[in-house]
């Protein structure tokens, strides 16, 4: 399972919707609610080294309840909101809708496919096989697989 969405090509609208949608909704919810984050509080230098000190991993729906500065009936519908979610369900809603944006994403462009599909068609240089050859010399029962597990050489 991957979890990044930065090396696939999402070209389509289609793609572009349901990344929104994930943005504006659970994953909004559940970065903002559950997930705690430090801040610095301040550096100290002790000699030539640098101490840092950090406040207590909070998140950042609990910064702006302390702050006493948001607007009281949005923190307390916020706070009804977070007190119904469950952070396991919305972490596997997040899961099934990454799935979902995974099979949009246009493999054909991939900078990855390609990197792939070059490596697929080119030989292995002298080197390498070289290389090859010691290794069967010395390990006579090592086989070798290079690149896709189902291409074997050596």
């Amino acid at each position: 399972m991957r979890k990044l969405l930065g090396w696939d090509r999402y070209d389509t609208q289609e793609a572009a919707d349901a990344m929104n949608d994930l943005y504006r909704n659970e994953l909004r919810l559940f970065m903002n609610l559950f997930i705690p984050s430090i801040k610095l509080l301040r550096k100290e230098r002790i000699g030539s080294r640098l101490k840092r000190v950090y406040e207590k991993p909070k998140t950042p729906f609990e910064r702006v309840m302390e702050s006493k500065m948001g607007d009281r009936q949005k923190v307390a519908d916020l706070k009804k909101l977070r007190d119904t979610l469950n952070p396991f369900d919305l972490s596997q809603s997040i899961e099934n809708k990454l799935e979902r944006i995974y099979k949009l994403a246009n493999m054909r462009q991939s900078p990855k496919a390609a990197e792939a599909e070059q490596r697929k068609e080119m030989p292995l240089t002298k080197v390498e096989q070289k290389t090859m050859q010691t290794l069967s010399n010395v390990f006579p029962g090592l086989v070798i697989y290079v690149g896709d597990s189902r291409q074997k050489r050596g």
